[in-house]
C-alpha cells in the first residue's frame, strides 16, 4: 500500500521488481517530469526486470494505491516466449528518444484531410512505425490546434495492447508528426464485411475486447465518443486495435459535444443535454448487433442524420428470428443498447463482463 506521493522506486533504482497497479494509480517520473499515469490492472517495472539495467524513470503514487509485486526470479519463471516478445515490443514502443533522422519512409498508407499517413523504419533497429503527418496549413484552416495538443495528452496517458501506442510527437515549420505504433492489419468494418455475419465466439471475443478497452479508457475518465469498426483495426494475428483518439476527451462527469458518427450515437449525445462514459458502451451495443444481424439496427438504409437520430430517439430494437426473448446475447444487446443511461451504466463494465452471456469466457486468454 502507497500513500499520496509516496515513490513505488526512484529513477536509477536497481530493477528488482515487476508491479501490477491493484487499486489506485500511480505516476511515471523522467527527470522531474511526470509523463503518464498508469491506472488499475496496467503494469510496470518490466524494462528493468528483462534487461538487468536500473530504472529509467521513477514511479510515484497518486493518492492511496496498491500494487501487487512479483520479484525478478518469480517474473523470469513465469514469463514464457510469447508475453517476452510483447513486453520487448512495448519496451520499443516507449523509446522517447527516437528523432526523425532516425527514420526512412517506406511508403504512404494513406491520405485524409488534414495530411497523411506514412509506414517509416528505423534505420538501425529496423523497428516499423507509422508516421502522420498534418499540416500546420491545415491546422490554421480548421482550428484543430487544441485537438491535437487533447489526443497528444490522452495518448501518452494510454498503454494499453489493444490500443495503438503513440511512441512520440514532433514538429517543424510544415508539420506536426505523430509516431505511432503500426498495426500490420486492415479494419474491422473490412473484416466482418469480409467474414459476413460473425459466430457467436467470434462476437464475443472482439465484444470483450472492446469491454477491455473502454474498461481501460474509463478507468482514467476517457470517453471516447466515435467506438465503430472503422476505428478498429484487426492485426496480422486476429487481435484488435483502437485507433484515432481525434474525438476522445477526459471527463470529469458529463460533456455536451454533439460528435461521433450518428449510426453509432447513444441517445444521450443526441438530445444535446450531456453525456458521459455510458456514451461509449451504447456504441459497443451498436457493434454487436452489426456483428450479429449484418446491420445497425437504427437508419440502416438512412444518410440524413437527423433521419437518423430520429430513429435512436423513437424506434424499437427489431431482432432476427434467431435471437428470440430470453436468448443470452439478445439480453446482452439489450443491456448495451438501454436508451436510459443511468440504467446502461448500473455496475459499470465489470457488471457487463459478468452477463450470462460471457458465462465461462476466458478473459485472460482473451488478452
Amino acid at each position: 500500500m502507497y500513500t499520496d506521493q509516496q515513490p513505488v522506486f526512484r529513477q536509477g533504482d536497481v530493477g528488482e521488481a515487476f508491479y501490477i497497479v491493484k487499486t489506485g494509480q500511480v505516476q511515471v517520473v523522467k527527470d522531474g517530469v511526470a509523463l503518464r499515469n498508469i491506472a488499475k490492472n496496467d503494469f510496470f517495472g518490466e524494462r528493468s526486470v528483462l534487461s538487468n539495467d536500473v530504472r529509467t524513470a521513477g514511479i510515484v503514487s497518486v493518492g492511496q494505491s496498491e500494487c501487487w509485486v512479483l520479484h525478478q526470479a518469480d517474473f523470469l519463471t513465469i514469463v514464457d516466449e510469447s508475453i517476452s516478445r510483447l513486453l520487448i515490443k512495448r519496451i520499443q514502443l516507449q523509446d522517447d528518444s527516437i528523432t526523425m533522422d532516425d527514420l526512412s519512409i517506406v511508403k504512404l498508407l494513406g491520405k485524409g484531410m488534414f495530411g497523411c499517413v506514412f509506414l517509416v523504419v528505423h534505420k538501425v533497429k529496423r523497428s516499423l512505425y507509422a508516421l502522420k503527418c498534418v499540416q500546420r496549413r491545415k491546422i490554421r484552416m480548421f482550428d484543430i490546434a487544441e485537438n491535437l495538443q487533447l489526443e497528444r495528452r490522452l495518448l501518452l496517458q494510454i498503454d494499453h495492447v489493444f490500443v495503438m501506442k503513440l511512441v512520440k510527437t514532433f514538429k517543424d515549420d510544415r508539420h506536426v508528426y505523430f509516431l505511432t505504433e503500426y498495426v500490420n492489419g486492415q479494419d474491422l468494418f473490412d473484416v466482418i464485411r469480409v467474414l459476413g455475419l460473425l459466430k457467436e465466439i467470434e462476437c464475443k471475443f472482439y465484444s470483450a475486447c472492446m469491454l477491455l478497452i473502454l474498461e481501460h479508457l474509463h478507468e482514467k475518465g476517457i470517453v471516447y465518443r466515435d467506438l465503430k469498426p472503422e476505428n478498429v483495426m484487426v492485426d496480422d494475428v486476429g487481435y484488435p486495435k483502437l485507433i484515432d483518439f481525434g474525438t476522445a476527451k477526459l471527463i470529469s462527469g458529463r460533456t455536451f459535444t454533439i460528435l461521433g458518427t450518428p449510426h453509432y450515437m447513444a441517445p444521450e449525445v443526441v438530445l444535446g443535454k450531456g453525456y458521459g462514459l455510458p456514451a461509449d458502451i451504447w456504441s459497443l451495443g451498436i457493434m454487436l448487433y452489426e456483428f450479429i444481424c449484418g446491420g445497425v439496427p437504427f437508419g440502416e438504409e438512412d444518410e440524413d442524420p437527423f433521419v437518423i437520430y430520429d430513429k435512436i430517439l423513437h424506434e424499437s430494437m427489431r431482432y432476427p428470428a434467431s435471437l428470440p426473448k430470453g436468448n443470452p446475447t439478445r439480453q446482452f444487446i439489450e443491456a448495451l443498447l438501454n436508451k436510459n443511461p443511468a440504467v446502461r451504466s448500473i455496475g459499470g463494465i465489470p457488471k457487463l463482463k459478468e452477463q450470462k452471456w460471457f458465462f465461462q469466457f476466458d478473459w485472460v486468454g482473451a488478452m
